[in-house]
């Protein structure tokens, strides 16, 4: 079981896109959440993506930094603390993938903090427990409590994800597999976005060379076919919910005009987008 002695440090970021901190380690423990976007976390001698709705532990005395992907803005929650329990054992080697329950303990923490601390919103790092006038009435333990219940449900998690997974260091622990489903990921997030080789593969801290081969090997196809059939696949599975026009499907899916989606949504599937939702009315 956990027991919170004392709260360190609780607050919100607000990363631009820029953002990268020089990094720390200190004698407490400390959680990062990543609340919108995404970061890469070095944590000791290796380098970790951390994704929205995900966080991680960083234990006393380990050397950490972070910084915002390339292309997008994010936001994270960090609280500080020490705590008596077996924390190390639990989360030391793994990114925790937050539930609906434990969405809600951490949006209760953010809550009774941005209420009870002087400067709760900031960028780093210059942020401290400085409380306000008239703060809400038991504010600090309501978020040890939910701090620890937080931990409890972590505990019995089965979605957590092991460190090595996410490594993006070049470690030769990253290998090719581990590579190509970050990839996979990103692509799978950022398709309705203006996407080159040079972007992918720079967002993922590989080389372009290195990023054509994965594909090659995993998937025999190019990472551009790989893409533009995510972009057809979501595409058709918006026609079928009919609640956009094509103009919005298009620029939803990644393509930068009506003509070039018609054209290629024609080429993979032998049907324009208005034949295609005429085609499912006669089923």
């Amino acid at each position: 079981m956990f027991r919170i002695i004392s709260l360190v440090n609780a607050a919100y970021y607000a990363l631009p896109e820029d953002f990268s901190f020089e990094g720390e380690s200190h004698d407490f423990w400390e959680l990062g959440y990543v609340d919108r976007g995404q970061v890469v976390v070095s944590y000791g001698e290796n380098s970790y993506l951390l994704k929205a709705g995900e966080m991680m532990f960083y234990k006393p005395n380990t050397f950490h930094n972070c910084r915002v992907r390339p292309g997008r803005p994010a936001a994270m929650v960090n609280i500080a603390f020490e705590v008596d329990g077996p924390v190390s054992d639990v989360f030391e080697n793994e990114i925790l993938v937050l539930s609906a329950e434990e969405r809600q303990c951490m949006s209760t923490i953010v809550r009774e903090a941005s209420n009870t601390y002087l400067r709760f919103e900031n960028l780093p790092a210059e942020v401290g427990l400085e409380r306000v006038e008239n703060a809400p009435y038991g504010s600090g333990q309501i978020i040890c409590n939910r701090l620890e219940e937080l931990m409890i449900y972590a505990c019995r998690s089965e979605r957590n994800i092991s460190l090595d997974r996410r490594r993006i260091s070049a470690a030769p622990a990253d290998g090719g597999a581990d590579t190509f489903e970050r990839v996979r990921d990103y692509l799978g997030e950022h398709y309705p976005e203006k996407l080159t080789l040079e972007k992918i593969a720079r967002d993922n801290c590989i080389s372009v060379t290195k990023l054509k081969k994965l594909f090659r090997e995993e998937m025999g196809t190019s990472v551009i076919a790989w893409l533009t059939s995510l972009r057809i696949k979501e595409a058709k599975q918006l026609i079928r919910r009919g609640r956009l026009n094509f103009s919005q499907i298009a620029e939803a899916t990644g393509f930068d005009t009506i003509h070039y989606f018609s054209a290629v949504f024609k080429k993979h599937t032998g049907l324009t987008p208005t034949e295609y939702a005429r085609s499912l009315h006669k089923k």
